[in-house]
C-alpha cells in the first residue's frame, strides 16, 4: 500500500483522511494537531500503555459479564490485547504523551484495540 492511500473517516468534527494502513484513526490525527504537549511520543512509557490496556481488557471482561457489551466485541477486545498486546499497536501511532490532556488517551486506545 502506497503512503498516498487513505481511508474516510467520521467524528463529530466532520469527515477526515487517516492513512489506509494505520493502526489509528481520525481521533489520533486531530490530537496529533491539535495537543502537542510534551513532545514525548508514547513509546517512551510502554510500561504506561501496558498497563492501559489491562484496563481496557478488565472493563471488556466487566461490561460483558453485567450484560452491557456484546459477548463478541468483548472477546475480540480481549482475544487482541491477550494476542498481539496493546504495547505494539500503541506505540506505532504517532501522538504526544500528553500527560495534561489525558481525555486523548481513551478514545486513542478504542480506536486501536477495536
Amino acid at each position: 500500500m502506497s503512503a498516498t492511500e487513505f481511508r474516510m473517516e467520521h467524528d463529530f468534527l466532520g469527515d477526515r483522511e487517516v492513512p489506509a494502513d494505520a493502526y489509528y484513526g481520525v481521533q489520533t490525527i486531530r490530537g496529533k494537531e491539535n495537543f502537542h504537549i510534551t513532545g514525548m511520543p508514547i513509546s517512551r512509557e510502554p510500561y504506561f500503555v501496558k498497563a492501559f490496556g489491562y484496563v481496557k481488557k478488565a472493563a471488556a471482561m466487566a461490561n460483558r459479564d453485567l450484560g452491557v457489551l456484546d459477548a463478541k466485541i468483548a472477546d475480540a477486545i480481549i482475544k487482541r490485547i491477550d494476542a498481539q498486546g496493546v504495547v505494539f499497536l500503541e506505540t506505532s501511532r504517532p501522538g504526544d504523551l500528553q500527560r495534561p490532556q489525558e481525555t486523548r488517551k481513551p478514545l486513542r486506545s478504542v480506536e486501536v484495540i477495536r
